[in-house]
């Protein structure tokens, strides 16, 4: 059919359709709304605006909440498919204002909220908060810990009962005085020399001072276990190593040896270098 033909045969079909008669003020309603511009056309505008608004709000927040992540140049990590970050060597310090989940090969989850860092070596996880709190769980415990503080994991071994006796080595001058005057009379005596100086460093708990001072006094060896002691209790492994070998070289004789040997290598045992 060609142009014309459809052309001739709309026609015919117009043509078929009654005519109804228009009132004045039908027509008149026709010619106002004609003259009045169509608003829709502005306001389908000011909705596409707004939705654009709205996805760029949405992505802003999105870059809000997710941690920042500073990996040291050696660290590897890994984001996981729940959005946790797996830390398996190096250190990480996460930035992060909402819950911000790190796991480590030692530790099974840190929920950071704030400033925190990881550190991941071939035998333990160190974790320490600068700003905020990081609840960390392993399989034996959940522990929390906040601005200043830090910790190792795996635990410490326990320290043998030979090696857990704290007490005062040796009575000194200032046992005589009243307990609110002996901090005072310690600070004093520990500025001396000889035994009693050595004496009050230890009673005062100063020994890596009575150490440098006195590396052969009359106390080294319990100086150096009240050292091994504290690097234990603060699971500063490496530390404790390291006082264990120092106390084996510098007190062959002493009845303690064993031990201290025993602890030595049960750290070594653990990786500890």
């Amino acid at each position: 059919m060609t142009d014309e033909e459809k052309a001739a045969a709309a026609l015919k079909t117009v043509a078929t359709i009654p005519a109804r008669p228009v009132h004045a003020g039908d027509w008149e309603d026709v010619l106002h709304r004609a003259a009045r511009p169509d608003r829709s056309w502005p306001a389908l505008a000011l909705v596409a605006v707004a939705m654009l608004i709205a996805v760029a709000a949405g992505l802003g927040w999105q870059r809000y909440q997710a941690p920042t992540l500073s990996p040291s140049r050696e660290a590897k990590v890994a984001v996981k498919d729940d959005g946790a970050v797996a830390l398996s060597w190096g250190r990480l310090e996460v930035k992060s204002r909402t819950p911000a989940r790190l796991v480590t090969p030692h530790v099974v989850s840190v929920t950071a909220v704030g400033r925190v860092a990881a550190e991941v070596d071939s035998h333990s996880t160190f974790v320490e908060v600068f700003e905020g709190s990081a609840s960390v769980r392993t399989d034996s415990e959940t522990i929390e810990l906040h601005a200043g503080e830090s910790r190792r994991w795996p635990n410490a071994p326990a320290l043998p009962a030979s090696l857990r006796v704290s007490e005062a080595v040796m009575p000194g001058a200032c046992d005589e005085r009243p307990k609110s005057e002996q901090a005072g009379c310690w600070l004093k005596e520990s500025r001396g020399d000889g035994l009693s100086a050595q004496v009050a460093l230890y009673r005062r708990g100063a020994l890596a001072e009575s150490l440098r001072r006195f590396p052969a006094g009359v106390l080294h060896p319990e100086i150096r276990l009240g050292l091994l002691r504290q690097w234990i209790e603060r699971n500063q492994l490496e530390a404790a190593l390291r006082e264990a070998i120092d106390f084996e070289q510098a007190c062959p004789d002493d009845p303690r040896l064993d031990v201290v040997r025993a602890l030595r290598r049960t750290l070594e045992s653990r990786g500890v270098h």
